[in-house]
């Protein structure tokens, strides 16, 4: 009986290493499978943190080359523009307008609010324009002239300004919501890069 058993004994002890070795191999592949997921993930987030970041510093950005940034307020340019995105104007001559621009003024019917409509008629020589909101049925009606344009638009920012629109209306909640996205997302990239050996950049 104990002759049988030492056959055994010595199968049962080399295969336990080798069950070792594979488990330590499988072991490592689960850990490299999570490195690489984890670097994809910091890759994703940072990704979306630049995005958004740069969407709402762009219009920023404009006032260092001289532009304006303004939000739009209306949907009366739809579907170009849409409430709660930023447009840029840059300075210019009434003349410089070309046909279908959309132009910056100021709109004397509402206590010279900024307006952004398209100048959809060149008039009096180019000393007048008629404009017109792309969503609108009718022009506006009194005519732009160099003592109410403002500027033509060069850059339309996507939702740059909704938040801005969200806190005019009182609507805190969502505000709150984009906010609380944002502080999470951030926090994401940093727990995740910490985790995964990805240097995290200094602010």
């Amino acid at each position: 009986m104990n002759g049988d058993s030492k056959p055994e004994e010595g199968r049962a002890s080399a295969q336990e290493p080798e069950a070792q070795e594979h488990d330590v191999e499988q072991e490592q592949a689960n850990e490299e499978t999570e490195s690489w997921w984890a670097v994809v993930s910091v890759a994703f987030c940072r990704a979306v943190v630049t995005l958004v970041t740069s969407l709402v510093l762009m219009p920023l950005a404009a006032l260092v080359w001289g532009w304006s940034p303004s939000v739009v307020v209306s949907d009366s340019m739809r579907p170009a523009l849409s409430r709660g995105d930023v447009v840029v104007t840059r300075s210019a001559d009434l003349g410089e307008i070309g046909g279908g621009a959309v132009i910056s003024f100021k709109d004397p019917l509402h206590d010279g609010r900024p307006t952004t409509h398209r100048a959809v008629e060149r008039l009096e020589g180019g000393a007048a324009y008629r404009t017109k909101g792309d969503a609108n049925p009718d022009p506006d009606p009194l005519l732009v002239r160099a003592g109410e344009f403002t500027g033509i638009v060069t850059v339309a920012v996507p939702w740059a300004g909704k938040a801005w629109t969200w806190a005019e209306d009182g609507d805190w909640g969502p505000l709150a919501v984009a906010v609380a996205l944002y502080v999470l997302l951030l926090r994401g990239c940093w727990t995740g890069s910490r985790r995964s050996g990805v240097a995290v950049p200094a602010a």
